[in-house]
């Protein structure tokens, strides 16, 4: 299953990309838009902490691994810049970019998800089916200013973020055995 004398970075992965949940579900749930600045971080650590996991887990022979994290982490440090643009002034950002960026990702989910599908890994099948639907309804509330479809999306954040942080802790405990 690929290359054993390479370490495994996935739950570096896992571990950031559920914290950016983690924060974005804190924000929009909430409503406690006063820790943005904290999500736009995560979001960044988490699209630049999956790059390299992606690179070594196609070098370790685990494409798969390395095709989610890699689609994930450029997806996410292009969100990054451009929430950060808008943030900074340098080029005004209407919602609805924002969330037409967000709805861009669903096609490549639901075609990464098909191998967890044809695997039956509950956990994976799980954050694929909430980050879906989270995405759905983050970018519907954004293209629509629909402030509760972005609470619901903060909700489901948190549930996603929930279910990551059990696949890094599989994974975690698979290291110990």
């Amino acid at each position: 299953m690929g290359d054993s004398n390479i370490g495994n970075p996935v739950i570096i992965a896992l571990s950031s990309f559920a914290t950016a949940l983690l924060v974005l579900g804190i924000v929009e749930a909430t409503g406690m838009h006063k820790f943005a600045p904290a999500l736009l971080f995560a979001v960044f650590w988490a699209g630049v902490a999956q790059i390299p996991t992606a690179l070594i887990s196609a070098i370790r022979g685990d494409v798969y691994v390395g095709s989610v994290v890699g689609t994930f982490g450029n997806w996410l440090l292009a969100f990054f810049l451009l929430q950060f643009v808008s943030a900074t002034g340098a080029v005004p950002v209407d919602p609805a970019a924002v969330g037409l960026f967000s709805l861009i990702l669903v096609p490549a989910i639901l075609i990464l998800w098909i191998p967890a599908i044809k695997a039956g890994d509950t956990p994976f099948n799980a954050a694929f089916a909430v980050l879906t639907v989270m995405i759905l309804f983050l970018s519907s509330g954004e293209i629509l200013g629909n402030p509760m479809f972005i609470k619901i999306a903060g909700v489901l954040a948190l549930i996603a973020a929930a279910i990551i942080y059990y696949v890094m802790y599989e994974n975690t405990m698979h290291l110990c055995t």
